[in-house]
């Protein structure tokens, strides 16, 4: 009869405290290959904003390059709130306009497009929840106020805010002690339909896309409407 040999309960507990090391050794490198699902999240978010508004400034029927006024907005499509030359549109006119058409382009209906807000980051969280524009069946929610002030590209025309997991918590835009990971996210977008990040966060997450995931985030010239000029100077430039 042979002798049956198996492992003492030394070599085992030996064997435990290998594997228990390797693992802890191992565990947080896997865990840094793991996507941040939140970054996902917001360069969809930041994609969706930068595309629809892309071809919205591109749209002559719902930005005509003149309006009511006989003011030429060629470079500066969005200052046009008339109502579209699209009859389906027609609806969508004056200082909501372009929240409303943002809205319509993603699927929803804007309930609530507040005008003339200034966001007040310290009360931010607050604002969104009471403010929320319409919400989109990714469960994106959506908060878009206007704001027209003359900077660099013309004009900061509207802002866009985006809450990339609804109801979910921690429903917080960045904040280093309160929200370091945050769920809420800003946008400004110019008059020629340029969109950039408006947050440190956001900003962090489309400097640092992968090539692989990486769609041209950088601003073309040829994608907008030129902005050669000054908005004060279309505003006051009447077509020929």
């Amino acid at each position: 009869m042979k002798n049956k040999y198996g492992f003492t309960l030394a070599e085992v507990l030996l064997t435990l405290g290998i594997i228990g090391v390797v693992a802890a050794l191992t565990l947080p490198a896997a865990n840094s290959l793991m996507p941040d699902q939140t970054k996902i999240m917001y360069l969809k978010a930041y994609d969706t904003v930068s595309e629809t508004m892309k071809n919205l400034a591109s749209n002559k029927k719902l930005f005509p390059l003149c309006n009511s006024n006989n003011i030429n907005c060629t470079n500066y499509p969005f200052i046009n709130t008339d109502k579209p030359l699209d009859p389906k549109y027609e609806d969508c006119e004056g200082s909501t306009k372009l929240c409303k058409l943002f809205a319509l382009s993603l699927g929803a209906e804007a309930l609530k497009c507040p005008s003339g807000i200034m966001w007040v980051d310290t009360d931010f969280d607050d604002w969104f929840d009471e403010n929320i524009s319409f919400t989109t069946q990714n469960g994106f929610q959506w908060s878009i106020t206007k704001l027209l002030n003359t900077g660099s590209m013309g004009s900061i025309f509207l802002n866009v805010a985006v809450d990339v997991n609804g109801n979910t918590a921690p429903n917080c835009i960045y904040d280093e002690e309160k929200c370091p990971k945050p769920d809420r996210f800003k946008f400004f977008v110019y008059a020629n339909g340029v969109v950039q990040p408006a947050d440190p966060v956001g900003l962090y997450y489309t400097n640092t896309r992968t090539s692989l995931t990486r769609k041209n985030f950088e601003i073309e010239n040829t994608a907008y409407p030129n902005p050669d000029t000054s908005l004060q100077t279309v505003l006051t430039t009447t077509c020929n």
